[in-house]
């Protein structure tokens, strides 16, 4: 809440060093929501009161003693929660491998039969053909 408005939204600063630069107002992006899934930009003056708090944040964060602790922690958290993501991610993919695995097995089967009755259905259209010309030559002499 900023000057009694509920703000959605947020924004990233890919250089922290560079905090001093930071512009409240083009880099703080401050929205009203309108519903669960639609804002609007807040009023101006929020808009730029958001980006002075955030300014004054960044600024106090840059400048804390414990930050390169308090980065290291934050990026071992990071870390652990995207390890358990990706287990996740890993044991799905491996039971799709598994699923599809299965699928191919069938499908090759599939293939061997066609195959097989492939071979089959030429032997017999060979006879056939030998047949029927054997017959044409016989009645001609």
């Amino acid at each position: 809440m900023v000057n009694g408005i509920e703000l959605a939204g947020g924004t990233h600063w890919p250089d922290p060093e560079r905090w001093r630069s930071f512009h409240p107002v083009d880099n703080v992006h401050a929205h009203t929501p309108t519903s669960r899934i639609s804002r609007v930009p807040a009023p101006e003056r929020t808009q730029h009161r958001a980006g002075t708090i955030v300014l004054a944040l960044l600024g106090h964060y840059m400048q804390h003693p414990l930050r390169p602790t308090l980065q290291r922690v934050g990026g071992e958290y990071a870390a652990a929660r995207r390890l358990s993501g990706l287990a996740s991610t890993v044991d799905h993919l491996r039971s799709e491998i598994t699923e599809k695995h299965a699928a191919i097995k069938r499908l090759e089967a599939q293939i061997a039969e066609c195959t097989e009755l492939e071979a089959e259905l030429r032997e017999l259209a060979d006879s056939y053909t030998r047949r029927t010309t054997a017959g044409q030559e016989g009645g001609r002499a």
